[in-house]
């Protein structure tokens, strides 16, 4: 995928400051500028796009949106005024959260067989993710994954934060000596406690959100519920020579000696007793068992177009040029 750098102008101080600065300090990186027209700008704002192109020697793509101010300030008014209203009463920075807010708010996808099962259908899960429920929710010492000590309630997540000695794969947030190494939280707290730790994700649809991992290092459910029961063996298996060649342009410097040192802040972490992760040795289809359980929290409508379609919108409606069009094909790779 090609990088792109892109830098929006709004025709104010701000944005202009940070193009002059971005010109001088970085002229050598292949920029590209942009002004998103709304279709009802002032000649004066014409004009300093215009000096700004001249004294910087830029170029400034004009996007103007098919969608213009009007047909939003229409839509504004519609939820939260009146057709009297003006912009300056309907279209709000509060109004504007709370429009994203709601879309976001309406995309809950829960009706999975899971759920069926749970509330009495007990054809809605195959034998397989039976047993892989009984794994998922049995404790190590009675031979089972432990997963719920983590990933437990409807969302299936503590919202803690867990080392789980992840492959370090990527520019992830620059630590270590020579920031190529991704500490997680403790980029953040700059605690040493929370080194190569990372919020434990939700389970719901995680069958549609490959690849797995905060870097991608694993593209099937079967390889990161490997890894979650037993990192030492799963590190020692991993095939750090494919992911530049799967990958190219990956960050992979010092990639397995950042991985070995999150896996030893994993022992230390299991130590002092800051992880219920501990090794669980289970058979391949075992595996095979849990991840369909996982699968079994997957509602069916993040797979189909139809049914995601009031929340995509068409790919011939794209409003101003920048609209990144959802792919439906959950294939892991192999």
């Amino acid at each position: 995928m090609k990088e792109r750098h892109l830098l929006a102008l709004s025709g104010g101080k701000d944005s202009a400051a940070l193009a002059v600065y971005m010109r001088e300090k970085y002229a050598d990186l292949p920029m590209e500028y942009v002004f998103i027209d709304s279709g009802c700008e002032l000649p004066e704002t014409y004009a300093y796009l215009d000096k700004l192109r001249a004294i910087l020697g830029i170029e400034i793509i004009n996007i103007r949106s098919r969608r213009n101010f009007e047909y939003w300030l229409k839509m504004f008014k519609q939820v939260y005024g009146t057709a009297s209203s003006n912009a300056e009463q309907v279209v709000t920075t509060q109004n504007v959260f709370d429009a994203i807010g709601e879309y976001e708010r309406s995309q809950t996808f829960t009706r999975n067989p899971w759920q069926a099962y749970v509330k009495g259908n007990n054809q809605a899960l195959s034998d397989s993710a039976k047993r892989g429920a009984i794994l998922f929710y049995k404790p190590y010492q009675q031979g089972g994954g432990n997963c719920v000590a983590c990933h437990k309630g409807d969302k299936f997540t503590d919202e803690k934060f867990y080392n789980i000695a992840l492959p370090q794969l990527g520019k992830g947030g620059r630590g270590g000596a020579d920031n190529t190494n991704d500490y997680g939280r403790g980029n953040e707290t700059k605690a040493y406690a929370d080194r190569f730790t990372f919020r434990t994700p939700s389970l719901l649809n995680v069958e549609g959100t490959a690849p797995y991992s905060h870097a991608g290092a694993f593209y099937t459910l079967e390889g990161v519920i490997q890894h979650h029961l037993d990192p030492a063996w799963s590190i020692a298996n991993y095939k750090f020579d494919r992911v530049n060649s799967e990958n190219p342009g990956i960050q992979t410097t010092n990639t397995q000696t950042n991985t070995l040192e999150a896996l030893g802040k994993l022992r230390e972490d299991q130590a002092n007793g800051l992880t219920p992760l501990r090794t669980a040795r289970l058979s391949k289809t075992a595996i095979e068992d849990l991840a369909n359980f996982l699968r079994s929290l997957t509602d069916p409508c993040i797979k189909s177009a139809d049914c995601l379609a009031p929340w995509i919108p068409p790919l011939n409606e794209d409003p101003n040029g920048l609209q990144l069009d959802a792919q439906f094909n959950l294939s892991a790779r192999p």
